[in-house]
């Protein structure tokens, strides 16, 4: 059974609604196969909403959902190091190249990203890493 995640987050007001989301992600993910090397996570974007994720697979895609406000700040912790992301074509980078993550268990690193077109585009850029 599938859940579709734009209707739950059309349906959001605050940042509760948001953390109840991100906690059935994290359930769902959860209860997958740990055989499986991909993650695919929906983010919810909204103004100044801070969403941590902890990466535990080899390799998390990451999609963005269509934005009702314009920013958003990502956490990510390495949760067994050295994971990698895989960003959605709609994040335009910083001087055209994706940051590089930390790769060592437990770091984290931040960014951040402003849509100017409701969404269709992300300005992504890393605050900082390696912390």
């Amino acid at each position: 059974m599938s859940t579709n995640w734009n209707s739950m987050l059309a349906n959001t007001k605050n940042l509760n609604d948001v953390v109840q989301i991100l906690q059935k992600i994290l359930a769902q993910s959860s209860t997958s196969s740990s055989s499986e090397a991909n993650q695919v996570t929906v983010l919810p974007t909204g103004k100044g909403t801070t969403v941590s994720m902890t990466l535990n697979k080899v390799t998390t895609t990451i999609s963005l959902t269509q934005a009702n406000a314009p920013n958003f700040t990502l956490v990510l912790t390495q949760g067994t190091g050295a994971n990698k992301v895989i960003w959605p074509s709609s994040i335009k980078w910083q001087f055209g190249i994706a940051p590089v993550l930390s790769y060592k268990k437990d770091q984290v690193d931040i960014l951040y990203f402003i849509s100017l077109d409701n969404g269709n585009t992300w300005l992504g850029s890393m605050i900082g890493g390696g912390y």
